[in-house]
């Protein structure tokens, strides 16, 4: 597919918007699903798409700007020109959560029902996200000029080399975790494990294969570490998750249909 999908005048519109848009719109029908099935006004829906997708592009881009740091020819910091491409994983799903959490405060619900109704949503935008970016050549897989089975993605700068699909990788891996929070996952705790055990492990595994050792700390570079931060915490709330007979409510079934 082309990268520039059409143009009105001179202005170029990208494929890789397109494919947020789509990504946005199938999150919006996820969210209005959850909000029918758990009771909730359908209005609560599009509030919580508004505040999370808002906090993760903001937190995403100053997490992607505070980490590439100053410029390099100007020595100044981008914050005060924040626009431009970019967004930090980890700086994203953090700016997701803060407005998930702004959300069960408003509407005084618990916060890991709230996180039960979004992650679903949230799979869903990933994988759009990187399809779109496998189309623009953003997060390209390394290079293997001489692999045969490889097949031929270009990156950023327009280069074309056999390289390891870690974009389609990684839309594949968001389209697993969406299937299993749907239909494996039986309480809200289950599916906030599994969204974090398969996306924390899956992601660094696949940063892994693009960046290799990194400075920042332990071999690791900031997006490794938050996605092995996410991982890891997943990992620990796996036994409370698989705890069928726990008395606490946030363990509590799914609800089906309207209450």
């Amino acid at each position: 597919m082309p990268i520039v999908a059409f143009r009105i005048g001179a202005q170029p519109f990208f494929t890789y918007s397109l494919f947020v848009a789509a990504g946005l719109l199938a999150a919006a029908l996820s969210l209005a699903f959850e909000a029918r099935r758990r009771g909730w006004p359908p209005a609560q829906a599009l509030e919580l798409l508004a505040l999370t997708s808002t906090g993760a592009v903001v937190a995403g881009r100053l997490a992607c700007m505070l980490v590439l740091g100053p410029d390099e020819a100007t020595g100044q910091w981008p914050l005060l020109h924040p626009w431009g491409d970019g967004l930090l994983f980890p700086g994203a799903l953090a700016g997701a959560a803060l407005g998930a959490a702004l959300f069960a405060t408003w509407r005084r619900r618990r916060v890991l029902e709230v996180a039960g109704a979004l992650l679903p949503a949230l799979a869903l935008g990933q994988a759009a996200g990187w399809v779109g970016a496998a189309i623009h050549g953003a997060w390209a897989g390394v290079a293997l000029p001489m692999a045969r089975w490889a097949p031929h993605l270009r990156d950023l700068y327009g280069v074309v080399l056999p390289r390891v699909p870690l974009q389609h990788l990684a839309a594949g891996l968001s389209l697993l975790t969406f299937a299993v929070l749907v239909r494996a996952c039986r309480s809200d705790l289950q599916r906030l494990v599994a969204y974090a055990v398969l996306t924390g492990w899956g992601l660094l595994a696949l940063a892994w294969l693009r960046d290799g050792r990194q400075p920042v700390a332990a071999g690791l570079s900031v997006e490794q570490i938050g996605c092995l931060a996410l991982g890891v915490g997943g990992v620990a709330l796996v036994p409370f998750a698989l705890h069928r007979r726990s008395a606490r409510p946030a363990t509590s079934p799914i609800p089906r249909g309207q209450p």
